[in-house]
């Protein structure tokens, strides 16, 4: 029963930090959007 608990933390704590990524990646993408964009494009 713990290692469901605790795989179920990991997955909450995951899905935080991805979250979280996103949020950077979308502010870096509004601030410098063209450049990322060419990038990407590459």
């Amino acid at each position: 029963m713990e290692e469901i608990i605790m795989l179920l933390v990991w997955i909450v704590v995951i899905k935080i930090r991805d979250s979280f990524l996103d949020i950077k990646l979308a502010t870096t993408y509004s601030t410098n959007g063209c450049q990322l964009h060419l990038k990407v494009n590459k």
